[in-house]
């Protein structure tokens, strides 16, 4: 079962790779794509977006609260920051990415009741690389 670790530099750091039970981050998804799906875009500007869902718990609680309060900011250096990803397995780390210059593009609270009745609360956060920067990921 993967394990993952969810870094915003300088506002939050979530790490479920040392966690035996149940993970708080729920979802991540890194997505390479252009701008309307345009060929010529393709050609001359692939964006990045970062997805991640996280259960808002205890345990998360001031990252998420600091995540929000990121998400709220609108100008000054603390608009872009450098997302970093871990992925590990039982053993070894899968992957390790590091993307520069991302802003939030929305950020959305989630408060229900599952189908079994249960109380899920989540937080999902959508994230944009500056355009022109991809050249700028590490990926190990």
């Amino acid at each position: 079962m993967a394990k993952y670790k969810f870094e915003v530099d300088g506002v939050a750091t979530i790490d479920d790779t040392q966690v035996q039970s149940n993970s708080s981050i729920q979802d991540i998804r890194i997505i390479c794509d252009t701008k309307d799906n345009d060929n010529y875009e393709r050609a001359t500007s692939v964006i990045v977006l970062i997805e991640v869902t996280i259960r808002i718990e205890e345990a998360t609680k001031d990252d998420c609260r600091n995540l929000m309060d990121w998400a709220l900011t609108v100008s000054g250096d603390d608009v872009y920051k450098t997302v970093n990803i871990t992925i590990k397995d039982t053993n070894n780390e899968i992957r390790n990415i590091s993307i520069p210059d991302v802003f939030c593009k929305n950020y959305q609270e989630h408060y229900f009741l599952n189908a079994n009745g249960n109380e899920t609360n989540c937080l999902k956060l959508n994230m944009i690389q500056h355009r022109g920067k991809t050249s700028e990921i590490t990926n190990t």
